[in-house]
């Protein structure tokens, strides 16, 4: 039987050996994938660095003290980076000819009877060719050709002839004229001349190391970079073992500006010979991945973006003898709602709204009830701006259309876009070409609806923005704008005590550690939290159901209509939005969902299991010969304390064993302090992970539709 057949017959005894080659050899490669981008500081102010590091003798900082102290000076960065402070290499003269030209006479000025010639009349005019710069006869491949210098550049008549040989006319050409004759074997009429060349100087031998760790070296000095700037670094990872072309993208910022003669090759500083200085960036953490130099863009003009299109809206006329006057916002619709970004503070969220009065701003209130008489409030009631009736909040002033509001529009998780999808300018700002976005856009999340409300509003009153508890930890961080799920525990990271709160956005969207959502949440944790209580932040880890179920379905109803029902319902109660954090899916809770979807008789679950989230291809390959039973649960473990080892065999080197696990070097030696040798015995145990792994959450996946399957049973 073949092995196609043996796998439609479900059965799991394929004679092929090479039938999980292909997975399997996956399993190098995803542990350097899984990898987690660096994780600069959140913004400049957080740069520990000090002045004795800020002014170093190679410091950029030096340069812009000089142009600052003498405007004189406004060029000094063009000046410098043209400026040769070292000797050359010993490979001098090199030279690229830019114009091409053809021979069509050469002839001496006076007869003689040898066979030199001191004139030779190109095929047309030609500018650029310069008396004493070198010209090129010939095909230039190294095999025939002549290097000539001519002394004098001229204009001069042609002969035009017809094909008896008859002159018809004159054309004014190029003469390169030369004091001594030269060979003219090689100048024959038709011959390649190149010419206008410009002198090329050697920087030495290429750098061949990968762009990676805390410093960047630059092609060429550069001015406007200083400590505390966002930077971008992109290109083709190297770190993925035997993979090319794995494209990533980083944030990191600069810590620190050097203007230097050397770069690092090999691990050792060469002097760069026959140029200026160049720009080294110094980061302030490790880049996480490391990257092909050749391929490397190192994006500069880095700022956070929020999704959103400005608005700038009259909302109408103020009446100081109308009592809370209240206005529309004209551009606010279901589908282009207010934009609302994440923010440090309880509610998780600020919206972008901005009234003024009179060209005065005033500010928002949770309720206008809150306020005095005189106090510049308003309330957001929806798509509506209230302001106060002269008792709760002031009243607005009389005038003609003198309530406007700046405000922006558009959010949710279309906001959630791949690396280089964002490129179209709303508006271009002077000095603005091109927008792009190296890194994904992610944290977008869509507005609660009611049951959502029906969670929020309860736990926001539990917590009352002071955080005492862990319980306290989780109501208010599942309160928040924009996060879905939440999971709070105190647990032991090793060295101490921590809170640890895992988090799942709204919809389940992608999280990034470095999002406004993420970092916002973080901050909030620690200012309404206990001073002394570290927290601990994390993404929930996945588990993915797989189930196959039988279903017997009821005389009189068609299985074309039963089928999509029982599907849909298994989809609700396994989905995102009615699971909870490390809590365990039941057997019994999928034969329920299907017995209670009208038209089944009964039903037989076959299969009923799931796959972790940090699967592993040899996992992966031994997976059908596992799916064999139904589980009557299957775990979803909290948050918790774990530590991994690898235990030594045969072949098993340090490179290798991190390469396995996604581990730099250096990581895997903090892991293993007593680790003194790069000799590993077998039988020895390194650890590999020591830390809390966040809370699971199992569910359906809607991305597999393999991983649900129902089939009819007669």
């Amino acid at each position: 039987m073949s092995c196609e057949a043996d796998l439609t017959d479900g059965g799991d005894d394929c004679p092929d050996p090479y039938q999980a080659v292909g997975l399997v050899a996956l399993t190098p490669v995803l542990p350097a994938l899984r990898r987690p981008p660096s994780r600069p500081p959140t913004s400049a102010r957080a740069l520990d660095t000090s002045v004795r590091q800020l002014f170093r003798p190679d410091a950029d900082a030096h340069l812009r003290l000089l142009a600052a102290a003498d405007p004189r000076l406004s060029g000094l960065y063009d000046a410098w980076r043209r400026e040769r402070i070292a000797d050359p290499p010993p490979l001098a003269g090199l030279v690229v000819l830019r114009v091409r030209a053809a021979v069509a006479l050469a002839r001496r000025k006076t007869p003689a009877s040898d066979n030199r010639v001191d004139q030779v009349l190109l095929d047309s005019v030609h500018d650029t060719v310069l008396p004493g710069r070198p010209v090129l006869v010939g095909t230039g491949d190294g095999t025939d050709t002549l290097v000539l210098f001519p002394d004098r550049v001229l204009p001069a008549q042609l002969d035009v002839t017809d094909p008896s040989g008859r002159k018809i006319g004159e054309v004014t050409v190029t003469m390169l004229e030369f004091d001594t004759p030269v060979e003219a074997s090689k100048l024959a009429r038709g011959t390649p001349l190149w010419a206008q060349g410009e002198p090329l100087t050697p920087v030495g031998p290429p750098i061949p190391d990968d762009v990676g760790a805390a410093a960047i070296d630059l092609a060429q000095c550069y001015d406007g970079l200083k400590p505390g700037r966002w930077i971008v670094v992109s290109g083709e990872r190297t770190d993925v073992p035997h993979t090319s072309g794995v494209q990533a993208a980083e944030l990191a910022m600069i810590a620190g500006v050097g203007q230097r003669l050397d770069r690092t090759v090999d691990g050792e500083p060469v002097l760069q010979r026959g140029q200026g200085p160049q720009t080294r960036l110094l980061l302030a953490n490790d880049l996480a991945y490391t990257y092909r130099r050749s391929s490397v863009t190192v994006f500069g003009n880095v700022v956070a973006a929020t999704q959103g299109e400005t608005r700038d809206d009259v909302l109408g006329s103020g009446d100081a003898s109308v009592p809370g006057q209240a206005f529309p916002l004209h551009f606010v619709s279901d589908s282009t709602p207010l934009t609302w970004t994440a923010a440090d503070n309880p509610l998780g969220a600020q919206n972008s709204l901005t009234p003024r009065v009179n060209g005065v701003a005033w500010h928002e209130t949770p309720a206008l009830a809150l306020n005095g008489p005189n106090d510049h409030a308003y309330e957001l009631r929806g798509a509506t701006v209230a302001f106060g009736d002269g008792v709760h909040g002031a009243r607005l002033p009389t005038g003609t259309q003198n309530v406007t509001a700046r405000y922006r529009t558009g959010a949710g998780a279309s906001g959630n876009l791949p690396a280089g999808k964002v490129n179209q300018l709303a508006a271009r700002p002077l000095g603005v070409s091109a927008v792009t976005n190296p890194l994904p856009a992610t944290g977008g999340a869509d507005g609660d609806g009611p049951d959502d409300a029906r969670t929020v509003i309860p736990l926001r009153l539990r917590a009352l923005d002071r955080l005492v508890s862990v319980q306290d930890y989780e109501d208010f961080t599942r309160a928040r704008a924009g996060i879905g799920k939440a999971s709070a525990a105190k647990l032991f990271d090793g060295t101490r005590e921590v809170v640890h709160v895992t988090v799942a956005a709204v919809g389940d969207a992608p999280v990034d550690p470095l999002s406004d959502l993420f970092t916002t949440l973080e901050r909030s944790l620690v200012d309404f939290g206990d001073i002394g209580v570290p927290v601990r932040v994390a993404a929930r880890e996945l588990r993915l159901i797989i189930l196959d179920a039988g279903v017997k379905v009821l005389p009189d109803h068609a299985w074309e209509l039963v089928e999509p029902a029982v599907r849909a319902a298994l989809a609700a109660r396994f989905g995102f939005a009615a699971r909870t954090l490390g809590r365990p899916a039941y057997l019994s809770e999928a034969i329920a969902t299907i017995q209670g979807v009208e038209g089944v008789d009964y039903t037989d679950v076959h299969v009923f299991a799931d796959v972790p989230g940090d699967v592993t291809p040899i996992q992966l390959a031994q997976l059908a010969a596992g799916l064999t039973t139904a589980n009557a649960f299957l775990p979803a473990l909290p948050a918790h304390f774990e530590q991994i080892r690898h235990r030594i065999v045969r072949g098993d080197t340090l490179t290798t064993v991190a390469q396995r696990y996604g581990l730099g070097l250096a990581e895997l030696a903090a892991l293993n302090p007593a680790l003194d040798s790069p000799k590993l015995d077998i039988g020895h145990q390194l650890t590999v992970y020591r830390g809390i792994r966040p809370a699971q959450l199992a569910v359906l996946p809607a991305d597999v539709p393999e991983a649900l399957t129902l089939r009819r049973l007669p």
